[in-house]
């Protein structure tokens, strides 16, 4: 489901911002992996139903450097600027 759910949801998103608030809409929370110190992102994890799975356990396309390159793909299509 959670698949599904990004799967469906990603080609209009081009923020974490908009991905985040579309699969909160269809019941799936987002949350981000940290390293210690840095406080740098280096991880997703979503939840659905009270169940977690990190990004890449759900598909290696799902991991968070996948994600983040698809969205900023998705940004320089929708951007007529950058054309």
């Amino acid at each position: 489901q959670i698949f599904d759910a990004i799967k469906a949801t990603l080609p209009k998103c081009t923020s974490w911002r908009m991905l985040v608030a579309e699969l909160q809409k269809q019941g799936v929370e987002t949350s981000f992996k940290t390293k210690g110190k840095t406080g740098q992102v280096e991880g997703v994890v979503f939840t659905k139903d009270g169940t977690s799975f990190s990004g890449s356990h759900i598909d290696r396309s799902c991991s968070y450097s996948k994600l983040s390159a698809q969205l900023e793909q998705n940004l320089i299509a929708s951007s007529p600027i950058l054309r």
